[in-house]
């Protein structure tokens, strides 16, 4: 009866909690999204320009009895992302958890051949959008003296990356920072602050970068001998975000097979 009972709590563990995710029509975020929705979540979803994928997947997960929604969001316009997201929180009805997961990729480019308008592009969407979010969330969050945030870092937050992607690397070290240092301010509020950091995630935007470069070959410098699949990173994403996490914050969580260990 026991076991039955904590089965039960597992797959209920964000039931009624208002949660906004961004960047959930593929890989990690999809992930993640199916998964809260199962666990009995109110959710909404942002997208950028993979509108239809979106709409489908939040119809899927009706259809299976979550309630979800999905909305665009761009990160690189700061004069329309804050209203976007006032815009999703009213409909939600309010504010439990935010999952910050959406940002870009780039294209290899030494640094010496970075322009100013990639450089600004890169943090823009991966790092100043994060903290916008997170300003509006943690206006919010102290209002209501609850609430919990989590940000996707990356390891190259650490590594520097492995060549040519400099500003990348240089937003999500600053997600790192960001997050500790709003845990420490609004920790005397009850509301937490936490990073998931993966490694290599195999995943669509990860073969489109690849450029038929032999996988195997690169999975050979991962002590796990292999990449992690998106619902690897998803459940440590749900874990920082659950009440299993109550006494946590200010972690960034590394998630990379032992490619980089302490």
């Amino acid at each position: 009866m026991q076991d039955q009972t904590s089965a039960k709590k597992d797959s209920d563990r964000f039931e009624g909690k208002a949660v906004l995710l961004t960047g959930a029509s593929s890989g990690i975020g999809r992930a993640t999204a199916l998964k809260l929705a199962e666990e009995g979540a109110n959710l909404a979803f942002s997208y950028y320009s993979r509108q239809e994928s979106a709409e489908e997947l939040a119809q899927f997960m009706r259809d299976q009895g979550g309630r979800a929604f999905a909305f665009r969001m761009d990160l690189s316009d700061a004069s329309v992302l804050e209203p976007q997201f006032d815009q999703a929180v009213e409909r939600l009805g309010g504010l439990d958890i935010l999952i910050n997961n959406a940002g870009e990729w780039m294209k290899k480019r030494p640094l010496t051949d970075c322009d100013d308008s990639l450089w600004n592009r890169i943090l823009t969407v991966n790092l100043t959008s994060v903290f916008f979010l997170c300003r509006k969330a943690a206006r919010l969050m102290e209002a209501q003296k609850s609430g919990c945030i989590v940000n996707v870092s990356s390891v190259v937050a650490r590594t520097g990356g492995g060549g040519g992607t400099v500003p990348y690397s240089v937003a999500k070290a600053g997600i790192n920072t960001l997050t500790r240092g709003l845990a420490r301010e609004l920790a005397p509020a009850g509301i937490r602050v936490n990073a998931v950091a993966p490694g290599l995630v195999d995943t669509p935007m990860l073969d489109t970068n690849l450029k038929g470069k032999n996988k195997s070959s690169i999975e050979e410098g991962i002590p796990l001998r292999r990449m992690a699949r998106p619902e690897e990173i998803a459940e440590p994403i749900l874990f920082l975000a659950s009440e299993a996490a109550s006494y946590i914050t200010g972690e960034i969580l590394e998630v990379n097979g032992g490619a980089l260990m302490d």
